[in-house]
């Protein structure tokens, strides 16, 4: 009586296996928020992926996704510059970002004074703020 039962439970359902994943994409955005319309150059990597050099114009953004690995290691970092200084910095550390920081969404944005990140979820004031080198 009970293998009856459960026979009446069990689904076949087609699976695409390119859409079965235990980690979720991470998405990091940076935003130009520079003053009077000021260019900022990007350029990121990680130690397996060099995303390339990108200008953003005033108001602009870049994003990039990935899905951390498995061993919990991922870290992206960048070069950023403008005409008031540059700075080289983690854009994304797994130590730092993906417990309770940054799981899926990290915002970065660049201002006059720094490159200025947000805990997602909390786009109104910053938790990490790195000065330019001038």
């Amino acid at each position: 009586m009970l293998g009856i039962y459960l026979e009446s439970l069990i689904i076949a359902t087609p699976i695409d296996a390119s859409k079965i994943t235990i980690v979720p994409k991470t998405k990091v955005e940076m935003f130009n928020k520079l003053s009077n319309g000021a260019p900022l150059t990007i350029h990121c990597k990680s130690r397996d992926d060099d995303l390339g050099k990108h200008v953003l114009g005033a108001g602009q953004s870049y994003s990039f996704q990935f899905r951390v690995n498995i061993f919990g290691s991922t870290l992206f970092f960048c070069g950023a510059s403008w005409q008031g200084g540059q700075i080289k910095f983690e854009i994304y550390n797994t130590d730092r970002d993906d417990y309770g920081r940054c799981n899926e969404y990290c915002q970065w944005e660049a201002r006059d004074y720094a490159i200025v990140g947000f805990k997602e979820g909390e786009s109104k004031s910053y938790d990490i703020s790195l000065p330019w080198h001038h």
